[in-house]
């Protein structure tokens, strides 16, 4: 059953989360919906490439509303926290150079 505010993002992009610009035109449709809770629901998602992860969590954080993604296959969570963990890239090159 499909709750009010929740986005079954394979419906709205496909079930290939592959292109970062798909990531901020979803965002830009989450953010005409109503209300400030929105449930993502990853069901039929088949994989996510690195540059859409980094994307959909920029998005996120610039967004005003709250996201719960649920049914995040595991691939895809797990590539979704490899992402949100990494080092700042800024801070990367800083690093190297000392």
């Amino acid at each position: 059953m499909k709750l009010k505010n929740e986005i079954i993002i394979s419906n709205e992009i496909q079930p290939n989360l592959s292109i970062r610009g798909g990531a901020k035109v979803f965002f830009d449709y989450i953010k005409n919906i109503q209300g400030n809770e929105i449930l993502i629901n990853f069901e039929g998602s088949q994989c996510i490439s690195r540059s859409f992860a980094q994307e959909y969590l920029k998005q996120k954080r610039l967004i005003n509303k709250e996201i719960i993604e649920i049914n995040v296959p595991e691939n895809i969570y797990s590539i979704l926290k490899l992402v949100e963990n990494a080092p700042d890239p800024n801070v990367k090159k800083i690093v190297e150079n000392l």
